[in-house]
């Protein structure tokens, strides 16, 4: 004898359950996160012949990163939130913290680094802001 339930009902009840899953899911999700606006290009700030050494970066709180000595180094810090993050070496720059569309730039050419040093960059910021940096360097020459 066919059973008379069949097996289409359960297959639309299970159906069923996930749409409502999904849809509650999506509701309880909240607006999406904000992104950072495309950061200045290269040439921006800076002189012909600087490339990226570091970055584009991501991150939050304070963080240390390692590069190489150039004779030139630009930098650009954006970041999304409250407060403000800030870049303490190799340049000094400091950024308020809003939508992430907008990003501060620093630009040194320090006399006193040596081909081949290694530089210590340190971004200082709250665990609770989202911060954003790329760091161009210009080539040594001779």
């Amino acid at each position: 004898m066919k059973n008379q339930l069949g097996s289409r009902p359960p297959a639309r009840l299970a159906a069923a359950v996930v749409a409502i899953a999904l849809a509650l899911v999506a509701g309880c999700t909240g607006p999406p996160p904000r992104q950072f606006s495309p950061m200045p290009p290269q040439g921006q700030q800076e002189k012909p012949g600087y490339t990226t050494i570091l970055g584009p970066v991501s991150g939050r709180g304070s963080k240390t990163f390692t590069i190489s000595a150039r004779p030139g180094i630009a930098v650009w810090l954006g970041c999304i939130g409250q407060g403000t993050v800030g870049m303490t070496r190799p340049v000094a720059v400091g950024a308020i913290c809003h939508s992430g569309n907008g990003f501060a730039g620093g630009l040194t050419q320090p006399t006193h680094y040596r081909h081949g040093q290694k530089l210590t960059v340190r971004i200082v910021g709250p665990a609770t802001d989202r911060w954003e940096f790329r760091i161009d360097g210009a080539a040594w020459t001779g």
